[in-house]
C-alpha cells in the first residue's frame, strides 16, 4: 500500500521525464510490444504523452491531471481508428469518439485514470492515489464507453526480480476478483515493474523529458481497380460507409463478396498500424474477377452510429451486415446469383449468423473465424497468456451489455445448420484462434455433413501476415478458386 500523506502535506507529483517499458507475455519470451510514457509537470498540474508500438498496432494518447491530480482530459490516436477524446468535470466525463457523444459517470473522480489497455493509466496511478488517499478509483474504459471501479487493497506481496534496488513500494489494485500489482518508485512515484496475469510490463529507461516517437502515417492507399464510395442505413438509423470495387477486365454482372470486419471499431480495410488486410484482399479479389464491398464498422472510419458504444449489440452487427448485402446486391454490376459473405474473426460468426437468419447468399468464407462462444474464447485466451485475469475481468464488466448479446451463440452449433457451403481459412501462427481452438468448430461441420473444407497457411498470424509483410495473397487464390468450383456447379 501507498502511505497516505498527511492532509496539509503539498500533493508530491510523479518525476518528470521518459520511461520506455517493455511488454511480455507468458506464452513467449520475446517481447510483445513497447511503449514510450512522456511525464510532464508544469504549474497546472501533470500530462502524460504515451506512444505504443507492437508489430500490428500502434497508438498515441495524451492524458492530463490539474494541480491536485484528478483527471481532466485525455485524446487517443490510433491508426485506422476514428478520433477519441474524453473530458472529465467533477463526476462526468463527455466522451467523444469520431462523431458519437456520449456521458459516462465517474465515481470516483478524486482517483480517476483511463484505462485504454496502454500503460500511461498505469504510469500515473502511484501518484493518483497518493494524493487522493483514496481506496477506490474509477478507470474509465473508452473502447466500451463505460466506467469500472477498482479497489485499492492492502497487500504485501513478494517483490518481481526487476524491482530496482528493493525498494520498490507495490500498488495492488483490485477489478473484480482479479488484481494488479504495481510496482513503484517510492521517490518518482513511477512504476518500474507491472504484474497482470500473464501480461509483465518492465520499465527499460528513464531519461529526462522528451518527445515520445512519432508514430509513422500511413501512406494513402490507392486502388488500382474502379470503385465507387456507397453509404447505407442500418435498421437503427446508423450510416455505414464503404467501397465497392471491380475487376478491370470482364463482362458484368461480376461474382462478388461482402467482407465483414472482425472485432473492434475496424475500417473498411482492416487497418492495423501499416498492415491493411481488407484493401489488399480486395484488391486481389479484384485482381480475379470479383466484384468486392468493404465498408467502415460502426466508430471507425466515415461511419456513425446512431447507437452509443455501449448500447451497440450483436443484432447491430449483424443489421449493418443486412444492409450491406442488400447495396451489393442492388448494384447492377454484380451477379446476385453469385455472392459470398467473407468474415474475420468476429466476422466470420456474423456470416454464419446472417445467413441462418435467411441472408441471400450462395457461398461462405471464414478466415480464422470466433470458433467458440465469445465468452469462452475470451477465457482461452486468458488462459494462453494473452491478457490477465484482471484484464479479462475489466473488458467482461465493461463490456457486460455487448457481451450479453452474445449469449447462447455458439458457432459449433451455427456451422452445423447452415446450408450453403463452406471454406474456412486459417493461420498455423494465428495466437488469437488456435489450431486447437478451430478444430471442434470443424467437427461440428463435418458431423453434419456440411460442405466444409479447411485450409491452413502454416506461417500466417490472424491477420495473414507474416509480421510486417503484407497479406498473404495464397488466401485470395484459396479463396477466389474455391468460390469458382462452388460457383461452376
Amino acid at each position: 500500500m501507498i502511505a497516505a500523506p498527511p492532509t496539509t502535506a503539498p500533493i508530491v507529483m510523479p518525476a518528470s521525464g521518459t520511461y520506455r517499458y517493455t511488454i511480455f507475455s507468458s506464452a513467449s519470451t520475446a517481447p510483445i510490444g513497447h511503449t514510450t510514457v512522456v511525464v510532464t509537470i508544469d504549474d497546472r498540474g501533470a500530462s502524460t504523452n504515451e506512444a505504443f508500438v507492437a508489430p500490428t498496432a500502434t497508438a498515441r494518447t495524451t492524458s492530463s491531471y490539474d494541480a491536485r491530480l484528478r483527471l481532466r482530459a485525455y485524446t487517443g490516436a490510433n491508426v485506422g481508428m476514428p478520433p477519441l477524446s474524453i473530458r472529465v468535470e467533477g463526476h462526468d466525463a463527455v466522451m467523444k469518439l469520431g462523431s458519437t457523444e456520449q456521458h459516462i459517470a465517474i465515481a470516483h473522480p478524486a482517483c480517476a485514470v483511463v484505462a485504454d489497455s496502454l500503460m500511461s493509466a498505469m504510469v500515473m496511478l502511484p501518484a493518483v492515489v497518493n494524493a487522493s488517499q483514496a481506496t477506490d478509483c474509477t478507470f474509465v474504459v473508452p473502447n466500451a464507453g463505460r466506467a469500472v471501479d477498482a479497489a485499492i487493497v492492502a497487500a504485501s506481496p513478494a517483490p518481481p526480480s526487476s524491482a530496482l534496488g528493493g525498494h520498490d513500494r507495490a500498488l495492488v489494485v483490485r477489478i473484480a476478483q482479479t488484481t494488479e500489482t504495481i510496482w513503484y518508485d517510492p521517490h518518482t512515484l513511477v512504476p518500474d515493474d507491472l504484474e497482470a496475469g500473464a501480461v509483465h510490463v518492465r520499465l527499460e529507461a528513464r531519461s529526462a523529458a522528451t518527445a515520445p516517437p512519432v508514430l509513422a502515417t500511413p501512406a494513402p492507399l490507392h486502388s488500382r481497380y474502379p470503385s465507387r464510395e456507397v453509404r447505407f442505413t442500418s435498421a437503427d438509423g446508423s450510416s455505414i460507409a464503404g467501397t465497392i470495387s471491380y475487376p478491370l477486365r470482364g463482362r458484368a454482372p461480376f461474382p462478388a463478396v461482402l467482407l465483414i470486419g472482425g472485432s473492434g471499431s475496424n475500417d473498411r480495410n482492416e487497418q492495423v498500424g501499416s498492415l491493411h488486410p481488407f484493401f489488399d484482399l480486395s484488391q486481389q479479389l479484384n485482381a480475379r474477377g470479383f466484384a468486392v464491398l468493404r465498408y467502415d464498422k460502426r466508430f471507425a472510419g466515415r461511419s456513425h452510429s446512431a447507437l452509443a458504444p455501449a448500447l451497440v449489440t450483436r443484432t447491430s452487427y449483424l443489421d449493418d451486415v443486412r444492409a450491406a448485402l442488400a447495396t451489393l446486391r442492388g448494384d447492377p454490376r454484380v451477379n446476385p446469383a453469385k455472392i459470398a459473405l467473407v468474415g474475420h474473426s468476429e466476422g466470420g460468426e456474423l456470416a454464419l449468423g446472417a445467413a441462418l437468419g435467411g441472408a441471400p447468399v450462395s457461398a461462405l468464407v471464414l478466415l480464422a473465424p470466433l470458433p467458440m462462444p465469445y465468452l469462452a474464447i475470451l477465457d482461452d485466451q486468458r488462459k494462453r497468456g494473452m491478457m490477465s485475469s484482471a484484464m479479462l475481468a475489466q473488458l467482461e464488466h465493461a463490456n457486460a451489455h455487448f457481451l450479453a448479446s452474445w449469449n447462447g451463440i455458439d458457432p459449433r452449433a451455427e456451422i452445423a445448420r447452415v446450408r450453403q457451403p463452406i471454406l474456412i481459412v486459417h493461420g498455423g501462427r494465428d495466437e488469437n484462434v488456435t489450431d486447437a481452438e478451430l478444430a471442434p468448430l470443424v467437427a461440428a461441420a463435418r458431423r453434419a455433413r456440411r460442405r466444409i473444407t479447411l485450409v491452413t497457411f502454416e506461417h500466417d498470424d490472424h491477420l495473414f501476415t507474416h509480421g510486417t509483410q503484407p497479406f498473404d495473397e495464397r488466401v485470395s487464390s484459396a479463396v477466389s478458386a474455391w468460390l469458382r468450383s462452388m460457383w461452376s456447379r
